[in-house]
């Protein structure tokens, strides 16, 4: 198994995914290390042995997730927020097909692994996941479209604010068949020490919280 820690921020432009699962770790040499991605997930998989960990994602995918279709390893300390260069939501589309169905979620399409740790928490901040229905089912959650694995200490944040004629302008939205706060599906594992907020903000600046499950 191969080990690496990555130096320095990357963008990673019409990015093909790995196609071998991780099998060892990649690791952000700091909390300061950004990877941009345009394109599909960094992985196709990580593997039961494989670890992710220290980086800020942000760009736009078109697959099951930013970190990987599949995780069966250890994702921690991962934070995926807004696209620096024009602060609008950064997005998954597409899904991960799996046996006919779609799954998607900000991190991963389907978790069979460990998402998030007391010593390395995940948060997603201001990110859409929109995959189409189609003739599939298809699940989506701010985290994985699927979990069977274990979620732990991690936190989303969706905002929507209250300033145009119009009403609501909405910044970041999960649009499937089968939507979750966490996840579309929960074929067992579990979820703990997290939380999922919805933040509105109205025309007067008035800031609410309201939490989602």
């Amino acid at each position: 198994n191969m080990h690496y820690i990555l130096m320095s921020s990357i963008e990673l432009a019409d990015w093909e995914s790995f196609g071998a699962p991780l099998t060892g770790s990649l690791k952000g040499y700091d909390n300061n290390i950004s990877i941009s991605v345009t394109g599909q997930p960094i992985f196709n998989a990580i593997a039961s042995t494989g670890k992710f960990e220290n980086f800020t994602l942000s760009g736009e995918v078109n697959g099951g997730g930013f970190v990987a279709n599949l995780n069966q390893g250890s994702i921690k300390n991962v934070t995926i927020t807004v696209q620096s260069s024009t602060s609008s939501p950064s997005l998954v589309n597409g899904g991960y097909e799996f046996d006919g169905n779609l799954y998607a979620g900000a991190i991963v399409g389907i978790n069979e692994g460990s998402i998030g740790a007391e010593d390395g928490e995940v948060r997603i901040e201001g990110v859409t996941v929109d995959i189409a229905t189609g003739d599939n089912l298809s699940y989506a959650g701010m985290f994985a479209g699927s979990n069977s694995g274990a979620i732990s200490y991690t936190y989303g944040e969706f905002y929507i604010f209250d300033q145009t004629e119009s009403g609501n302008d909405v910044i970041n939205t999960i649009t499937a068949a089968y939507v979750g706060g966490f996840v579309g599906s929960l074929t067992g594992g579990s979820i703990t020490h997290s939380y999922v907020f919805n933040y509105t903000f109205d025309e007067n600046g008035t800031f609410t919280a309201n939490a989602l499950n």
